[in-house]
């Protein structure tokens, strides 16, 4: 808990000036966020909450819920990268994002309104077929 986060842990620890600091429900020791740039110490479950923090704080936007979705691609994570900077192009207000997974697959993610997901994720699909690039539907497991 925050009780390990003692006085002479804090003593090793220099945030860089101006950072605000990220909570970590874990074990007290928190992460830090400037200029946009969150970084959060630790392994997934102790990253997660801190991150599910930091969107909640900074990135939920006017209070909409907001949605993920993402499609599994079989490909090298570089041949992606046509496919998301169209994305981004036609799609704006959502997050566009790449996960590479072994066996040259990638989760190509989606984060923004429930909404213009769906309609990222159509493009996606159009744009994954035209290149040739095999994909199906996320499974969800990590």
């Amino acid at each position: 808990g925050a009780d390990e986060f003692t006085p002479g842990r804090r003593e090793l620890i220099h945030f860089p000036q101006g950072a605000s600091l990220i909570p970590n429900p874990v074990n007290g020791i928190p992460g830090f966020s400037l200029r946009g740039i969150h970084c959060v110490p630790g392994f997934p479950q102790m990253a997660q909450p801190m991150m599910h923090w930091v969107l909640d704080t900074f990135y939920l936007a006017d209070g909409r819920p907001q949605h993920y979705a993402a499609l599994d691609v079989f490909a090298p994570e570089s041949l992606l990268a046509p496919v998301m900077r169209e994305l981004e192009a036609r799609c704006p207000q959502v997050a566009v994002s790449s996960l590479p997974k072994l066996h040259f697959e990638c989760e190509l993610g989606f984060d923004g309104a429930p909404e213009a997901v769906a309609e990222a994720l159509a493009a996606a699909r159009e744009l994954l077929d035209a290149a040739g690039l095999e994909w199906r539907a996320h499974s969800g497991a990590t």
